[in-house]
Formats: C-alpha cells, sequence, structure tokens
C-alpha cells in the first residue's frame, strides 16, 4: 500500500511539473522579450523528468541499466538547476556565466562515469553530487536574496528561504554520504524517501513563485507603460504645442501685414522660426524613437562605418544652431575612423550629444568632437565649455524615469527623452557612455563602440 501511494505521489509530482513545465514554454511564445521565462520553462521540465526517474526507483538489477537511471537522474536535476540559475541571471540582466553552468553538468557527468565503471564507489559518487547541489541551490538562493524590483520583495525572499532548505538538505546528503557511507543511493532509509518526496513539493512551490513573479513583473510592466505613455502625451501637449502655436503667430502677423516689417525684424522673426522647427524636428524625433524602445520594436542593424563622416553630416545639420551662438565647434577625428555600429542609432546619440552641448554652451563657447582607438573598441567624447552639471543630477540623466531636464544657456528646454535614448542606443551597440562634468567648467560625454563585429 505504502509503495502504490508513494508512486502515486510521485506521479503526481510529475505530471504537475510538466503542466507548470508547459505553461511556462506557453508564456515564453507570447513574451519573448523576457527571456528568463525560457530558461525557468527549461528548468521545470528536466525537474519533471528527473522526478519521474526517481520515482522508477529500485532500478531494475542490471549494473548497465542502474548506471543509465541514475546517470539521467543526475544530470536531469543539475541542469534544471543550471537552467534555473540562467533565468534569475537573465531576469536580473546580468550575464549568464555559461562555463561555469556547463562546468556542473560536466562535473555530474565525469562523476557518474568515474565512479561507476572505473571506481565503482557508490558513496563517493553520492557525495560528490550532493556537494554540486548544494552548492547550485546556494548560488541560486544567494541570487533570490537580491531582485531588481522592490514589488518582488516577499516573493524572491520566499524562494530564497526554499532554496536555502534544499541547500541544507544536499548538504546533509553529502554529510551523509562521507559518514555513513551507504551502499545503495536511499541507504535502505524510508526517511530518505519521503525527504526527496518532500524537496520534490519545494520545487513544485519555487515553480508557482516563478508564475507569481512573471505576473507581477508584466503588471509592472504595464504600469511603466501606462506612466510612458502619459508622460508622452505631456510632452506633446506642451513641449510640441506651444512652439507650433508659435509658429502659427508669426505665420498670421506675416500674412495680415508683411509690407509693414522692415528686414531685420522679419530676419530676426526667420531666425526664431528656425530654431522652433529645428527644436521641434529633434523633439519628435526623440519621441519617435523613445516610443519604439518603450514598445521594443528597436531593431539593431550594425555594420562597419566611417564615424568621420557621420560626425561631420551631423555638424552640418546643427550649423544653424552653432552659428546662432557663435560657438567655436572642432573636429579632432581621423578621416579613416570606423567602427561596428548601427548608423540612424549612432547618428542620433552624436545629434543628441552634440545639441545637448550646444544648448548648454555659451555664446562664443567651444566644443571638441574627438575621437580615439583603444585597442578593439573606439571612444568618442563631445567636450564643452559651457555650465556644466550638477553632482546629484549625473545619476539622473540617463534615466528616462527622473524625466531630467533643466534649460539651456538661450532658455532651451529638453524633454528629457535625449540622453536615456543615448545610453540605451549605445548599450544597444555594446558600448558604453560615461559623463564627467563640473559646474562652470564644462561637460565630456564619452561613450565607446566596438572596431569590428
Amino acid at each position: 500500500m505504502f509503495a502504490i501511494n508513494l508512486s502515486t505521489s510521485f506521479s503526481i509530482l510529475t505530471i504537475s511539473k510538466l503542466l507548470l513545465a508547459i505553461l511556462l514554454f506557453y508564456l515564453n511564445f507570447k513574451i519573448p522579450s523576457l527571456k528568463a521565462i525560457g530558461y525557468w520553462a527549461l528548468s521545470c521540465l528536466l525537474s519533471a523528468l528527473s522526478t519521474f526517474v526517481f520515482s522508477e526507483y529500485p532500478y531494475p538489477a542490471s549494473e548497465a541499466v542502474d548506471f543509465v537511471y541514475s546517470f539521467l537522474f543526475n544530470v536531469l536535476l543539475i541542469g534544471g538547476e543550471c537552467f534555473f540559475l540562467a533565468g534569475l541571471w537573465s531576469f536580473k540582466n546580468k550575464r549568464i556565466n555559461k562555463p561555469v553552468l556547463w562546468g556542473f553538468l560536466l562535473a555530474t557527468t565525469i562523476n557518474s562515469i568515474v565512479f561507476s565503471f572505473f571506481f565503482p564507489v557508490l558513496w563517493i559518487r553520492l557525495s560528490i553530487n550532493a556537494c554540486l547541489m548544494f552548492v547550485l541551490c546556494f548560488i541560486n538562493a544567494l541570487e533570490l536574496l537580491s531582485n531588481p524590483r522592490k514589488s518582488l520583495n516577499s516573493l524572491f525572499k520566499w524562494s530564497s528561504f526554499l532554496y536555502f532548505f534544499y541547500a541544507t538538505s544536499q548538504l546533509l546528503r553529502f554529510v551523509t554520504g562521507v559518514f555513513f557511507r551507504p551502499v545503495n543511493p536511499l541507504g535502505n532509509s524510508t526517511i530518505a524517501i519521503y525527504l526527496h518526496f518532500i524537496l520534490g513539493i519545494c520545487i513544485e512551490v519555487l515553480a508557482y513563485n516563478l508564475i507569481l513573479i512573471i505576473m507581477t513583473y508584466l503588471n509592472d510592466e504595464i504600469n511603466e507603460q501606462l506612466k510612458a505613455k502619459n508622460k508622452l502625451y505631456a510632452v506633446i501637449a506642451h513641449d510640441i504645442r506651444n512652439p507650433l502655436g508659435n509658429l502659427s503667430n508669426y505665420v498670421s502677423i506675416f500674412k495680415q501685414s508683411h509690407d509693414e516689417w522692415d528686414d531685420i525684424k522679419v530676419k530676426g522673426w526667420i531666425d526664431d522660426m528656425d530654431k522652433m522647427t529645428s527644436n521641434s524636428r529633434i523633439l519628435l524625433e526623440n519621441l519617435l524613437n523613445w516610443s519604439k524602445s518603450q514598445l521594443n520594436e528597436i531593431i539593431v542593424q550594425p555594420r562597419i562605418n566611417n564615424l568621420n563622416q557621420i560626425i561631420n553630416n551631423v555638424v552640418v545639420s546643427l550649423k544653424p544652431m552653432i552659428d546662432n551662438k557663435k560657438i567655436r565647434l572642432l573636429i579632432q577625428i581621423k578621416p579613416e575612423t570606423k567602427a561596428y555600429f548601427d548608423a540612424d542609432m549612432i547618428t542620433l546619440v552624436i545629434r543628441n550629444l552634440c545639441t545637448n552641448a550646444i544648448k548648454f554652451t555659451s555664446a562664443n563657447g567651444t566644443i571638441t568632437i574627438s575621437a580615439i582607438a583603444l585597442s578593439d573598441k573606439i571612444e568618442v567624447a563631445v567636450n564643452d565649455d559651457g555650465i556644466g552639471i550638477e553632482k546629484s543630477k549625473l545619476t539622473l540623466i540617463f534615466d528616462s524615469k527622473a524625466n531630467f531636464s533643466s534649460y539651456g544657456t538661450n532658455g532651451e528646454k529638453g524633454s528629457g527623452f535625449g540622453l536615456p535614448l543615448c545610453k540605451e542606443f549605445v548599450e544597444l551597440n555594446n558600448g558604453k557612455i560615461i559623463v564627467n562634468s563640473t559646474m562652470n567648467v564644462g561637460s565630456c560625454f564619452a561613450f565607446t563602440l566596438p572596431i569590428s563585429p
């Protein structure tokens, strides 16, 4: 009766984990941008398969069959934890350390082969596998202690507690293997079977926690998109409507009494209209690209491009703004300087950085655009001798949520989208952007780009 109930319980666990894996695969299909779901789906699938293999114990009385079952169980178990860890790293936007994950799988494979055929010592094999599982579970528990969102605190901490419990059980397995040296995988212990069943339930709860984490994450994303939409409407209502209203007023004046104004007055108005249209065009372009980035519609198409040519084209397009302030602009880039990037994205980055430099540089100031080679990268820098940025504001300028914006030396107004877009586009092109600034001395924005793919 006990065997039937135990077998039934493990079958229910297996089916439940498979259903959760199917649900996660479905979510991964629907939300491909969140790659962590795919890793967690694979983790749940491998965990279900390892539970199924374990439920078949005792294995058929054959060394070869026993090895296959034991090997499958250990590889599936370790593999499931590796995919779970990969999912955590992906969810937290960390680099997935593939050599470490492959190292765990290779270690359990070598352990199973060596201590099954060449040195058939069961307790050593069990102890090493338990040690590997302990290390993996402990790493997962530590990763779960920190999370990227406050709304996920309780879920991550609860999952971390379960993983610490799981890690402790593996440590006990290791100690038992070393000191008691069992002659079979379960040590003839009904308690060991129940322990495996309890651990299976823990993994089940962790899988349900993953669903809750994903749902909470999606809810946060929806709220962020609603905030972004409201911000977009506010910018359109204020920063675009006002210049268009002023342009409309100028046109009305020209239509009604164009013969009454002298050339100097008309030229001044034309200059004002030129500035308004230029600023509105840049703002609209930033808004369009920012909205695309919020909807994950940005497609990066990098290739080898001539940086000098792109920078010169940007400078030509900004010449009216430069001339208006009588700014001296220097380009210190070799004509043959090339790098690997998406031309449209980096054009926008350079234009935004140059526009900012012009905005915050006083009349008769100097702006320098330079590029230097750094081993496998090119560093582009835009220096100005303008008013600078306060240290307390340096952490906000690249954060779109902070909506940081300030007025230029001639009262020019920004939207708060430009620099966050620069950061995002540079990083999409495998580069980094930094800023150094001193009040009343000037600012330097520098970013790197790879020289080759």
